[in-house]
């Protein structure tokens, strides 16, 4: 008796999966201000802006942070990488570039709009921010941002610029809360909408775009399986 074999699920789509619905669920609960959450938001929010009110070295230094790792520098380094791989004539890997960081900021600024939360206020401010506050627009840029740079890097860098990514990612999402502009929860949100989006354009066109441009040793995928030559003396059908 056979058995009809149930479709493989691809990694990337339980990575994905798992990724929007961590987003969905927090996503949901800042939206409706559980009251859980939100005191804790506001409890770790207090404890950093009095540290930093104490600490104008620490201020400094998470300004320095922010600004080093801002959105715009990320964007603005895709755009002249963009501009050279086009000129360069491999113009799937630009476009898979322009894709990954404008969609990123397309899709920050609609749920940012949609959520519409505010940032956190103090008496005594140590930094600004305009906009509003969900997700974190600084975390969401610099995940996607060191997460595109693994993607194009060969296989043997790989590690080495995860580290160094996983290092700045976290840096710049705690710069965010010590300066007293995003909660918690702005940060990880970005963290996990910046991740999601990663890996949704990578699962959709990385293969197509990236195949034999010179990036993450990829190669073109076969078309499908050769036949196999047929033995000697086999009269061909």
């Amino acid at each position: 008796m056979s058995h009809t074999q149930s479709p493989r699920v691809p990694g990337r789509a339980v990575l994905l999966g798992a990724l929007l619905l961590a987003f969905g669920v927090i996503l949901v609960l800042v939206k409706v201000s559980w009251a859980p959450l939100h005191r804790l938001d506001l409890r770790i929010a207090a404890d950093l802006h009095t540290v930093a009110v104490d600490h104008p070295g620490q201020v400094s230094w998470w300004t320095w942070t922010s600004r080093l790792l801002h959105p715009d520098v990320g964007r603005i380094a895709y755009a002249v990488l963009a501009a050279v791989l086009w000129l360069t004539k491999r113009r799937r890997a630009a476009l898979f570039v322009v894709v990954v960081i404008g969609g990123a900021f397309i899709l920050e600024v609609v749920v940012k709009a949609a959520v519409a939360r505010n940032r956190p206020l103090f008496a005594h401010p140590v930094a600004q921010s305009a906009g509003k506050s969900f997700p974190s627009g600084h975390a969401m840029a610099a995940t996607v941002a060191f997460g595109l740079l693994v993607l194009l890097l060969p296989r043997r860098f790989r590690v080495a610029a995860t580290l160094v990514g996983v290092v700045a990612v976290l840096l710049v999402g705690y710069s965010r809360v010590a300066l007293g502009v995003h909660y918690p929860t702005d940060v990880v949100g970005g963290f996990l909408l910046g991740a999601a989006w990663l890996v949704l354009v990578e699962w959709l066109l990385g293969d197509r775009l990236l195949s034999g441009q010179g990036f993450s040793d990829r190669r073109p995928r076969a078309a499908g399986r050769r036949a196999p030559d047929p033995l000697p003396g086999t009269p061909a059908c």
